[in-house]
């Protein structure tokens, strides 16, 4: 599941990425036609607090913090213009321009990292060590 979670991290939301990992916990549990315990039900939103919670995989942690940034960036750009009483544009927000542009700074520092010389990482192979 690990390997799983670490290459779709970066291509599917982690909501989609819950889903695929709790439908893949029943399967496995039925076919080996053993009786599903706790963590084999657990349902994808208890899988997603999971993944977002208590995984210290580096690439697993920064598809997460990357998604949280871009998140963030999408309602910045909303805020960049200040408003009068009736909504209309009065301008950019000088504050607001200053802080989506240290944001844009750490979204591109977060994409220069290397995630295979992270703590967590098997320098040997570059598998988890979860």
């Amino acid at each position: 599941m690990n390997q799983f979670i670490e290459e779709n991290i970066g291509t599917m939301h982690i909501d989609t990425l819950s889903h695929e990992v709790h439908l893949e916990l029943i399967n496995r549990s039925q076919s080996q036609n053993r009786m599903m315990d706790e963590f084999d039900t657990m349902n994808p939103s208890v899988v997603r607090e999971h993944i977002s919670s208590h995984t210290l995989n580096p690439v697993v942690r920064m598809g997460i913090m990357l998604r949280g940034l871009l998140d963030l960036d999408d309602k910045m750009k909303n805020d960049l213009h200040k408003l009068d009483a009736q909504g209309q544009s009065l301008g950019l927000d000088p504050k607001m321009i200053e802080a989506y542009l240290r944001l844009q700074t750490q979204v591109m520092n977060l994409y220069k990292c290397d995630p295979s010389r992270m703590m967590f990482k098997n320098p040997l192979n570059g598998s988890s060590q979860q």
